[in-house]
This record gives structure tokens, sequence and C-alpha cells, in this order.
């Protein structure tokens, strides 16, 4: 159910576990398989909410704050005028669809596209404005939480885009403030435990995909069903950039999506790879692809870490998080390995020292063996004469 406890399985438990689907399909959310029709009445609806979203995003866009001055004298921390454009529309009542159940989208057609998170979820899309999954509880009361929609936009690693089928790697343990990269295993809870539940009782998933940064585009490509998961490593072995992991290579849940049959055509472009970089300044419409060095994922770990240890300490303090630099955690980071390199030429040499005096007794242990053989002489010589002087029984 949605409180149960987090599965953590190893992949013992896992090779152990059976994946047949569940037969009671009366406990599975039933989903909408029909698609909208260009220009009928729902259509038309979610056109208008989409033009309203995008007129109110604009007009917030024209009221944000000029300078740092301007938001402290206003009392602001975080101006979006996407999520400001999206709580006008429900605050109001023109957003649609905002039961967010499974299926197709009344009013939504396969292939429209979308100019951020917030527009998705104002026509029933997508609903969180952050995660990639999205998940609700069927039954509401007690019931398995299912997921309802997925976004694929190169987030992770490990995601492989074939179109009409692809692999998608579960949600947690990546860098997800910094490069994104994979840091800590992941764990069956949230969001993977709702596709695990989209995989047992065949429950169709909806798929956005990202397919352009600047600007950004993202593009509703229909239903999805879980075709198959599975335990894994987050860069296989002699996958393009496994050689330069070490020992970094944490594991991650891994989900097959296969499109349905008799939907629209599926459009050329794919989703955004992992490593696809926004460059600045000259070359910033150039998309370019960097495969991390070790090094790197020591600092994202380093850095994820470090970060959460600062959230939670200014949380108990009850202050606001003052944000960190990207090079002051570099900094931090290089003076945490020159003390560990300090330490352990410390320590090499303090075995050094220790191994060396044992050398020497072992070497003097060894030129004296006659001293243990005159030590234990004395103590059979006396039993030796203690039995001479004992009568025989037969004498």
């Amino acid at each position: 159910g949605s409180h149960s406890q987090p599965l953590r399985l190893t992949y013992e438990e896992v090779t152990n576990t059976s994946k047949k689907r569940a037969r009671d399909v009366t406990a599975a959310p039933q989903a909408e398989l029909c698609e909208s029709k260009a220009g009928d009445a729902a259509h038309k609806l979610a056109q208008q909410c989409k033009k309203r979203y995008e007129t109110s995003r604009a007009d917030f866009e024209r009221k944000k704050p000029k300078s740092k001055e301007e938001k402290e004298a206003k009392n602001i921390k975080v101006y979006r005028a996407d999520l400001k454009a999206m709580q006008k529309l429900q605050a109001s009542g023109h957003a649609i669809n905002q039961d967010f159940g499974w299926g197709h989208v009344s009013g939504v057609l396969v292939g429209e596209t979308f100019s951020d998170r917030a527009s998705l979820r104002v026509v029933g899309l997508h609903q969180p404005p952050m995660s990639g999954i999205a998940c609700a509880t069927y039954p509401k009361k007690g019931g398995n939480k299912f997921a309802t929609s997925i976004v694929l936009s190169g987030g992770y690693e490990c995601d492989h885009d074939n179109g009409n089928s692809f692999e998608y790697t579960g949600e947690g343990g990546n860098d997800f403030l910094g490069n994104k990269l994979q840091t800590e295993d992941q764990a069956m809870t949230r969001g993977n435990l709702g596709l695990k539940s989209c995989f047992d009782y065949d429950v169709p998933v909806r798929v956005i995909r990202r397919v352009s940064t600047r600007p950004t585009v993202l593009r509703y490509d229909g239903l999805y069903r879980v075709s198959d998961w599975k335990w894994d490593k987050a860069l296989a072995e002699g996958e393009a950039g496994s050689s330069a992991v070490g020992s970094l290579n944490p594991k991650v849940l891994k989900f097959t999506m296969q499109r349905l049959a008799d939907q629209q055509p599926l459009q050329t472009e794919r989703s955004l790879t992992f490593g696809t970089l926004r460059s600045h300044g000259i070359r910033k419409n150039k998309v370019t692809q960097q495969m991390p060095t070790e090094n790197e994922r020591e600092f994202a770990r380093f850095k994820a870490k470090l970060q959460r240890q600062l959230l939670q300490q200014d949380r108990r303090k009850g202050k606001d998080h003052k944000r960190v630099s990207a090079a002051e955690y570099r900094r931090s980071f290089e003076r945490e390995r020159q003390h560990l390199c300090k330490e352990g030429e410390d320590l090499e040499q303090q075995i050094k020292r220790e191994e060396k005096p044992k050398i020497l007794t072992q070497v003097k242990e060894k030129k004296r063996p006659s001293q243990y053989v005159k030590a234990e002489e004395p103590t059979i010589c006396k039993q030796l004469k203690g039995q001479e002087h004992q009568a025989h029984p037969l004498q």
C-alpha cells in the first residue's frame, strides 16, 4: 500500500522473486485508452486552457523583480512566473483534468507539445513540477500506488530511448541539484514502486518526452506499458564511459517501456540524452556531450552528501538555506581529498614502522630455538626419573 515500508531487495532476492502479473484486475485502476480528436469540444477546451496559461505566464514574467534589492524590498525569496500562472488557473477553476487519472487525458492529442512542466499540470498530463514519475493511489483509501505518467528528459545517465520502446531509470540516488550523476543506490519506493505496480497489474503510463531545451519543448507521446523491470548497475560493463566509473557504479532500477499499438504515429525526435550540456556565451545554442570522469563522480557524491547535511542543519535551526556556490563545494572537496591523502601517507608510514620490529623479533626467535628445548627438558626429565623410581606392578 501507500504506507508500506520501503522494499530494498538484493540481487539474490530479485532473482528469486516471481514477476508474474497480478490476477486481481479489480485492484487496479482502469485507464482511458481512447484518444481525443482534434477539433472536438474537449480539444477546444484544452487549447483555451493552454492559451490562458501562456498569457498569464507572460504577464507574471513582466512583473518579475528586476534586481535583488527589489526582491528583498517585496520580501520575495523565489519568483517563478510559471508556478504563479499555474496557481492562478487552478484557483480560478480554469485548469482541467485535475483528477490526474490513468490513460489518455481528455482534450490532449498525442504529439501535442508544451512549453514547461506547469503547462503539463494545468491540462492534467503530469502533476509534479519537478519529479519525473507521477503517481496516484488506487483505491484512494489503503490502495496501491500506481504511476500515472513519466517525463523522459535525459536526467539519468542510464536511460536509452529507442522510440517505441525505451529503458527508463527509476528515481532517486542521483545528484539532482548538480550534474545529475548517479551517486547512491536506488530503492523500491515512491515512483519506482508505482511503476512496479503498473507492471504487476498491466496499467499503461502516459509518456512525455523533452525533445528540446532552447526553447523547452515537452511532447506527449501517448501510452506505454511497463513490459519488464530489473535491478542493474547505473552503467553496464563495456558501455561508453563505464571504464571511468571505477567503484562508483550504484544499483538502479530499470523499467522497460513498450508503446501501445493503435496510437498516432510517433514523431522522429527522441528525448534529450544524458550529458547534453547547455553552454553559455557565444556557443549558447550549441549542444555538446561530455562523459564524466571518475573524479567528477567522486565530487558529485561528495557534493550531494554535503548538500543534504547543510539543508538538514538549516532546517533544524529554522533558518533559510543559504545557497553554496559550486566553486565552494569544489574547494571543500579538494581540501577533503588532500586531508585523506595525508592520512593515507601517515597510515602507510605507521604500518612500515610497526612491521619492522615484528620482522626483527621473528629473526631473533629463529636464532634461539635451543632455548625452547632447554626450557622443556627439565620437566620431561623429572617425569622420566619419577617413573624409574616407581615399582612395576608385576615385580
